[in-house]
């Protein structure tokens, strides 16, 4: 039920008609739809009919499809307000720029929220020509709260750009935002019942716009903070913008490493002062009995939870001597101690962390072996055990299904740590090795790090990093993204092999070795780890050996972080967390933290911010671009 969006939906509707009070329940539900679907709309007309789905609810959803370019989702949610309502959304996706430039004013609700969608719209392919008609027309004929998200969402489309006006928009939208006095709109609350589905209704309403715009705004600043270029007092301004952004979003998105990281930073970054309860109460802060250092802990250690000396001289004498207290906590001992909490080995900002706070990164301590018994029994489990048969029988897309389900968490038959440590153990014997990594990353006290991490193809791998000068932690932490060590892997856009590599690249770079290439090749292991370690030198030869512009050229094509290089010079975090591709974001982050981790066990270990590098800019003009031909 639950991975059945649609089932849900129909589930939810069935209760509401047989009386249950589960409004606010129904509408969570509902909210989680992504795509259109009949039961999900079913549900959300049976709650308008209700008048238990308030215009408010509904609008802030088709915002949102808005804001991702979801048109038949948002016309979904159009036809909620009435079939009007719908045909000029409608034309706010199909030709925003025709529609604005029909409407000269507009008054009430339904009129003024198309005005903003056809803005936001307009901004996805041009963000100054949105803004220009916000400044010249629409800034003061729209409601505060309508302008301020229309303004959010020109700044959004402005941040993917890497546009250095994004940041302005984002504070535009703000001023109008705090124009208006946020009332409770208790009649629409009256709609709920149940007190426990008004306190849910009530925290849905805290953040005035999507965690992703807030994220977008957070990003923006973080570039025009990190500036090499700005002034002290902008670059201060700029990451008391990052720390609006991120106190402003929900409970959950604070709580995510990411955030946790960049918050942490902001801290440390702007001036020390005292920590206010709703700093230390602020998601993402662990308790501080939870990483206070031992009595014997060393240096590294205590730096952890105490303040650095960079950020101790900027503090108060008194403060410094006493680190202990609750109450005089600054919010650069918070920000060590945020920065302790989501340390470890296995992740970019956990490897990041910890190297912030001069904890050594080192890999889990090995488990107890599995044993006879133990092996056994998980290969006589019958779900693995007819994943490995599917698999045997050439049916390998249902044997991971089956796996997969077997392995997963959350269930009351679910497989316990030493099960699942069995069951990685199992995998990597069988050269099964994407639900080897897959079942040891469910165990959580870390696993076998050979399992999470596996080297198959070593000699290959040795033979052509060694040939082409590379790091082979490097190539090993790439392949493990590409295709999680599959020979026949094969992306929909036929991409192939261990390094996933496209036919036409392939060519390219056999005939910059000057050897002769058949396409048959590609599921070779020894061809292929050639070709992609040879392409991958050439990536890093192009970028100034930046492993992070390497990396995002390999999974984008180089054309897109020469774009993305230019402009400001930053530091080589905030960089990557601005990459406007989701994909390849999170891809040069899981490639240069697995490269951190398979360094270390090549017995080559290093930070993870030596790869990185401290600062990423635009190309220096002295000298040749090596490879301008890159494809």
């Amino acid at each position: 039920m639950r991975d059945d969006r649609e089932a849900a939906c129909w589930w939810q509707q069935a209760r509401l008609r047989q009386g249950e009070k589960v409004a606010a329940e129904a509408i969570d539900t509902w909210e989680e739809q992504r795509e259109t679907d009949t039961g999900c709309q079913s549900l959300a007309q049976a709650l308008r009919e209700a008048n238990q789905l308030p215009d408010r609810a509904v609008w802030r959803r088709l915002r949102e499809a808005a804001e991702t370019g979801r048109g038949k989702l948002a016309l979904q949610y159009a036809g909620l307000l009435g079939n009007d309502v719908a045909k000029q959304v409608d034309e706010a996706f199909e030709n925003p720029g025709r529609l604005l430039k029909k409407r000269q004013a507009a008054a009430g609700a339904a009129a003024t929220g198309v005005i903003a969608v056809a803005l936001v719209r307009m901004a996805v392919s041009d963000s100054d020509a949105a803004a220009r008609l916000m400044n010249e027309r629409w800034e003061r004929r729209l409601p505060a709260e309508t302008a301020g998200w229309a303004w959010a969402g020109i700044a959004r489309q402005a941040a993917l750009r890497l546009d250095p006006q994004a940041p302005g928009y984002y504070e535009r939208a703000w001023t109008r935002l705090n124009e208006q006095a946020h009332p409770a709109q208790t009649d629409e609350l009256e709609h709920f019942d149940n007190p426990a589905d008004r306190a849910v209704e009530l925290r849905r309403r805290g953040a005035p716009w999507s965690d992703e715009t807030l994220a977008w705004q957070a990003r923006a600043a973080l570039r025009a903070a990190t500036d090499q270029s700005a002034a002290a007092q902008t670059r201060e301004h700029r990451w008391r913008q990052v720390l609006q952004a991120l106190e402003t979003m929900s409970p959950a998105a604070q709580s995510d490493p990411t955030w946790i990281y960049w918050r942490a930073r902001t801290l440390l970054a702007l001036p020390a002062e005292a920590a206010s309860p709703a700093d230390l109460a602020a998601p993402g802060v662990p308790a501080l009995a939870a990483v206070a250092p031992a009595a014997s802990a060393s240096p590294a250690a205590s730096a952890a939870t105490d303040v650095s000396a960079a950020s101790a001289a900027s503090q108060p004498a008194s403060d410094v001597a006493r680190p202990a207290a609750r109450t005089r906590l600054s919010t650069h001992q918070l920000a060590q101690r945020m920065l302790a909490g989501i340390a470890g080995p296995q992740s970019f900002y956990a490897q990041l962390a910890a190297e912030e706070i001069a904890q050594p990164v080192a890999l889990p301590p090995l488990p107890a072996p599995v044993t006879a018994q133990e092996r056994s029994e998980i290969r006589s489990q019958p779900g693995l055990s007819r994943a490995v048969q599917l698999m045997g029988l050439g049916l390998r897309g249902e044997g991971v299904r089956e796996w997969n389900y077997t392995v997963a968490q959350g269930r009351s038959d679910s497989l316990g740590e030493r099960q699942l440590l069995a069951a990685a153990q199992w995998a990597c014997e069988m050269e099964i090795w994407d639900r080897c990594i897959h079942t040891s990353e469910r165990i959580k006290q870390g696993g076998t790090p050979a399992h999470r991490y596996p080297t198959p193809f070593r000699r290959e791998v040795l033979d052509a990093a060694r040939a082409a000068r590379i790091d082979p932690a490097y190539v090993y932490g790439l392949i493990r993204q590409e295709s999680r060590f599959i020979i026949q892997a094969r992306s929909g856009v036929g991409a192939s092999g261990l390094m996933q590599l496209m036919p036409a690249t392939a060519q390219w770079t056999a005939r910059k070795l000057g050897i002769s290439h058949d396409p048959a090749d590609l599921h070779d292991p020894a061809a292929n780890i050639k070709l992609g370690v040879t392409y991958l030198k050439l990536a890093l030869d192009n970028f100034g050996g930046s492993q992070a512009l390497a990396a995002a050229a390999y999974n984008a094509g180089p054309g897109r972080p020469r774009r993305w290089r230019d402009g400001a010079t930053v530091d080589a975090a905030a960089w990557v967390e601005g990459i406007p591709f989701t994909e390849t974001r999170d891809y040069v982050k899981k490639v240069l933290a697995n490269s951190t981790s398979y360094a270390a066990l090549l017995g080559r270990p290093g930070t993870l911010r030596s790869r990185l590098g401290s600062l990423i800019g635009p190309r220096t003009p002295d000298g040749t671009t090596p490879n301008p031909d890159l494809p």
